[in-house]
């Protein structure tokens, strides 16, 4: 109980009932008022994303907004520029952005019943398509994930690229076992970096 419903309460029998009745509810719709601030007509509030060319997606405010946020502004410059953003999946069963014409030209057709990856990104200058799951409220792609990724766009005219995005260290930590071979890994606290789960592929000195 908070100590205002409880001076409330301590103020009975001298405050009349009805003002005892009338305070409590003033304080219970003044709660109500702070929780409508985030949202619409029921709804979470939304939030935009302009991607270079001029794309805006429109996602629900929260998590999976922050870090879809700082992978378009921070990943893609940095390790696939000039790249054309084809998805964006919205938190449930909603998209944010979905350029089914693009997705096509590269072969894939939509699947309804296939979970798409949260963002889809084709890199054109290598030509690879890039499947990429923003790890907020659910796991990393693990060897089951990838295979199934790896179905939905068996048909995709350009190379697979798997990474699995996480807000912070920590945050992969928790799903270190998890994390599937031949997958990358980005970190939003440490956006020019990746970490590749590839084995010998990498194996060397750096300069």
């Amino acid at each position: 109980m908070s100590n205002r419903a409880q001076k409330i309460l301590d103020s009975f029998p001298k405050a009349p009932l009805t003002d005892v009745a009338d305070d409590l509810l003033h304080q219970a719709n003044g709660k109500l008022d702070r929780k409508r601030k985030f949202t619409i007509g029921g709804q979470k509030s939304m939030a935009s994303i302009t991607a270079d060319g001029g794309v805006t997606i429109q996602l629900k405010a929260g998590k999976h907004y922050r870090l879809i946020k700082v992978l378009i502004e921070e990943f893609i410059p940095h390790f696939v520029p000039a790249s054309k953003i084809l998805y964006v999946g919205d938190t449930g069963d909603k998209w944010g952005y979905f350029d089914e014409a693009g997705l096509a030209a590269l072969g894939v057709k939509m699947d309804m019943h296939g979970k798409m990856s949260d963002v889809v990104i084709h890199y054109p200058a290598k030509n690879w398509i890039l499947l990429i799951e923003t790890v907020t409220s659910h796991g990393p792609i693990n060897a089951k994930r990838r295979e199934e990724l790896a179905q939905l766009f068996a048909a995709s005219t350009a190379g697979a690229v798997y990474v699995t995005a996480f807000p912070t260290r920590v945050d992969m930590a928790r799903y270190l076992t998890d994390i599937s071979w031949e997958t990358e890994v980005w970190i939003a606290e440490s956006p020019t970096h990746l970490i590749h789960f590839n084995g010998e592929r990498f194996l060397g000195p750096y300069a």
